[in-house]
């Protein structure tokens, strides 16, 4: 057992756990890929995983299976992600955590890395008012075979690791939108994703204000944020017969005015139509 794990989160958090201040777990399509762009990406989705706070000012300080118990939430469940029938997409130049963010201005495949984190995809050196030396901060108490199997573009399961940061840095605060992402995926086959989160309520230090919060979501969780009216193109506030004729019309487009094409291949097929029908009677409010 790797006691320094609950040690160093018993020294995070303290023993005892206040009421729970993630109110949920959401799954957000990030991309849908069809190959035109990244051949090897064809028929992959890059998803992104968020935990959802209470408040804005929120702080989850850490990631963390931990199915033996005994730290400051007791028993968690192990943090694991389960595949079925297929792969996680991992990049060459990526890793287990978001690395190498300058690279992917030039290689864009790099962008749908597979990566687990807290609160950023760029956990590079920079210059802030909260630290002088680094903008972000993301360390990890990881099997080395759990990073080994997801970087092979495995599932993995992990009954004692973690990922964790502090305060001092800007990951791990909600923010306005009250989220924290914790994971990307890009696969192209349906997965489970559990896993446990610590944090403290209002970002105030002390076992009085630690929550805790046990997660599972799968790819079917999964949903396209703020893209459910993009198909409204009549702006009647319904997505509806009309809108599917202008759809239909378009077929394709040459310039950046190309609403509705998720991929950005500037081309409606199959996968737009595919979502258009998804959501087919969406009341936008007009």
């Amino acid at each position: 057992m790797r006691l320094h794990l609950l040690f160093f989160l018993a020294m995070l958090a303290g023993t005892t756990a206040a009421t729970a201040q993630v109110t949920s777990a959401s799954v957000e399509i990030h991309f849908i890929h069809d190959g035109q762009t990244i051949p090897e990406l064809a028929g992959y989705v890059t998803y992104r995983v968020y935990v959802n706070t209470e408040h804005a000012d929120d702080f989850v300080s850490s990631l963390v299976g931990l199915e033996a118990g005994g730290g400051p939430c007791g028993v968690v469940p192990a943090l694991s992600l389960q595949i079925a029938n297929g792969s996680v997409y991992q990049h060459g130049q990526g890793g287990c955590l978001p690395t190498n963010c300058p690279l992917a201005e030039y290689l864009e495949a790099l962008n749908y890395d597979s990566f687990l984190t807290i609160g950023t995809e760029c956990p590079v050196p920079g210059i802030s008012d909260i630290n002088p030396l680094f903008d972000y901060f993301l360390g990890n108490i990881l099997s080395p075979a759990t990073c080994t199997a997801f970087e092979a573009g495995n599932g993995f399961s992990d009954p004692e690791g973690a990922l964790f940061t502090v305060q001092d840095f800007l990951n791990g605060w909600a923010g306005d939108d009250n989220k924290v992402l914790i994971a990307q995926f890009t696969t192209n086959a349906p997965w489970e994703f559990s896993f446990g989160i610590q944090g403290q309520v209002n970002g105030t230090p002390g076992p009085a204000n630690t929550f805790c919060f046990n997660g599972n979501v799968s790819s079917e969780d999964a949903s396209f944020p703020g893209l459910e009216c993009l198909y409204d193109f009549d702006s009647n506030g319904i997505v509806g017969y009309n809108d599917l004729l202008m759809l239909l019309t378009n077929g394709s487009c040459t310039d950046s005015e190309c609403p509705g094409d998720l991929n950005g291949d500037m081309i409606y097929d199959y996968m737009e139509m595919v979502i258009f029908l998804g959501f087919y009677g969406t009341n936008c409010g007009g």
